[in-house]
């Protein structure tokens, strides 16, 4: 009997010592943070993924941003789509290097600046003068376009898109996770007032990424941007299924860098969730490219 137990305690602390290890080895989320933001007049919640040796070490990451979908919210990619848990597994292995995942609260806003009386305020240019620079105030960033990406799912795909083709000296590399993208706004089905009350075509067609590829194809040699496609090829949005593949070719035309997945799934946390992983292996061999 005494043996037994001997036995059976050594387990349990086997286990324990494992489930420690593998605890060591995780990363933190926080959650409920916020940044004053001068140009949305208001605190501004977003979530933040800091990897598994941040507290133990003093070197600097690379970052990425990652843009919830309509009706989401910031928590959704921790939630939904398995994002730290998706970061912690490839750190780990050695897929990715060690890297922050920031996670701003969009509303439905199209990650675009709108009217605050009828839509969510001048979300873009807080993001990119107000959150941007309280990051890499606030945590261990690289804080160089080589090794800072976006990313986006549906509406936070395109919000991810117009902004890194805006913006190339800021971000260089994007992923577009099934992004809301078409060229034109006829059969446009998700209004919002941020293209206006009510809605207004010409608006939407002035925002959409096609708009700035000349630009980024001029300055590709200087900035180039890497780009990451993946969609659902049971997308119930077909609309943006076309899109993608056409916004692929019209990259592949300008002779930007860009990759197209089309992957068995629809416009839901699944797809969403597999997309993460190839899109967050893609941004860590592009980073580690320009260490080279």
């Amino acid at each position: 009997m005494t043996a037994r137990l001997r036995t059976t305690g050594a387990a349990a602390a086997l286990a324990l010592l494992l489930a420690a290890g593998a605890w060591a080895q995780q990363g933190r989320v926080l959650e409920n943070e916020s940044v004053q933001s001068p140009t949305l007049g208001r605190a501004w919640a977003y979530s933040i993924y800091l990897p598994p040796d941040y507290a133990t070490s003093e070197r600097a990451y690379p970052v990425v941003y990652l843009l919830h979908g309509l009706y989401g919210a910031h928590s959704d990619w921790v939630r939904y789509v398995d994002a730290a848990a998706t970061a912690d597994e490839l750190i780990v292995a050695h897929e990715i290097p060690p890297m922050i995942l920031v996670m701003p609260e969009g509303g439905n806003s199209w990650w675009v600046d709108s009217d605050p009386k009828t839509g969510f305020g001048p979300v873009e240019t807080a993001l990119l003068h107000d959150l941007v620079p309280h990051v890499d105030a606030t945590y261990r960033t690289i804080d160089a376009r080589r090794e800072r990406a976006i990313a986006g799912l549906s509406m936070g795909g395109y919000g991810a898109l117009r902004l890194a083709f805006e913006h190339p000296e800021l971000f260089g590399a994007v992923g577009g996770l099934s992004p809301a993208i078409q060229r034109k706004a006829q059969g446009f089905r998700l209004l919002s007032p941020a293209f206006g009350a009510p809605f207004d075509p010409a608006r939407f067609e002035a925002e959409t990424p096609w708009v700035y590829l000349p630009a980024l194809a001029s300055n590709s040699e200087k900035l180039p941007l890497h780009v990451w496609l993946t969609i659902g090829d049971d997308d119930a949005f077909t609309e943006f299924l076309d899109g993608t593949m056409d916004l692929y070719l019209a990259l592949r035309d300008a002779k930007i860098p860009a990759e197209l997945r089309v992957t068995d799934g629809g416009h839901d946390p699944g797809t969403w969730s597999a997309g993460l992983r190839d899109v967050l292996r893609y941004f860590g061999k592009v980073f580690e490219a320009r260490r080279l």
